[in-house]
């Protein structure tokens, strides 16, 4: 996809304010999952219906969320899941299963945007700096579809999917921390590269430790939002700026300091 040009609205001299002091600003890397858009509920239904087929018992959501906060893993869950239907051994099939399962068109409805998220990027877009998607969602058709429907493909300047980076792996997915990790560096990789972007003043804002590790890993500067699955108390010590949700990002954003 081509990365529009700057518009009208484009001002020199933009910083964003992090622990270490002011730092330039020329571009937005923005996750989308629990960063953009609440997919707790497709999440959790993918888990469900993945139960519901392989004859086991599922969490009720209150349960799931907080495992999630928790920092449970897919296979964490599980594991836990299975363990409690009796067929552990049957862990790599519910994995497999459960991924194929949430990205199913019908269930993207229960996809919302957090408050405040569609006024914050529209200020971002009216800075005039690219804002790109960067996500480990694998269907850009889908994810343009689902930006349609929530309003607000047209402050996405640019879109990097998994699918993107595909033939530039040496390893295998799974929904694990190293690799999610992994995978996300080459996304993010490939977005510098595609777009021509310069780390050091680019900002890539996410809501789970192994996205800021990986955008760390760059040079990019980070911002944590805690609307996810993420730890609060690691996204704050990992990252260069921590914010309750995309929609505080104004305030971290100033001209000419």
């Amino acid at each position: 996809m081509l990365l529009r040009k700057n518009g009208p609205g484009f001002k020199s001299g933009l910083k964003i304010v992090t622990k270490g002091g002011a730092c330039p600003l020329s571009a937005f890397l923005v996750d989308i999952d629990n960063t953009v858009i609440d997919v707790k509920r497709r999440d959790y239904q993918s888990f469900l219906d993945t139960a519901l087929e392989m004859g086991v018992s599922a969490l009720n959501f209150d349960e799931f969320v907080e495992m999630r906060l928790s920092g449970a893993s897919s296979r964490e869950i599980g594991e836990v899941l299975l363990s409690r239907g009796g067929q552990p051994e049957k862990l790599e099939t519910f994995l497999f299963l459960r991924h194929s399962k949430l990205d199913r068109p019908e269930l993207f409805q229960l996809d919302t945007l957090f408050p405040g998220v569609r006024r914050a990027l529209a200020r971002m877009f009216e800075t005039g700096l690219p804002v790109i998607a960067a996500t480990l969602r694998r269907d850009s058709g889908l994810l343009e579809r689902e930006f349609l429907r929530l309003g607000i493909r047209d402050f996405f300047s640019g879109i990097l999917t998994a699918g993107d980076i595909e033939g530039k792996a040496d390893r295998r997915y799974k929904p694990e921390y190293d690799c999610l990790c992994y995978f996300k560096g080459l996304v993010l990789k490939e977005a510098l590269n595609r777009f021509q972007l310069t780390a050091e003043s680019t900002v890539f804002i996410s809501d789970t430790e192994f996205d800021i590790e990986a955008g760390a890993a760059l040079g990019i500067i980070t911002a944590a939002v805690e609307t996810g699955y993420g730890s609060n108390e690691k996204l704050r010590e990992m990252a260069d700026v921590c914010l309750p949700s995309l929609a505080a990002l104004s305030g971290r954003l100033v001209f000419g300091v």
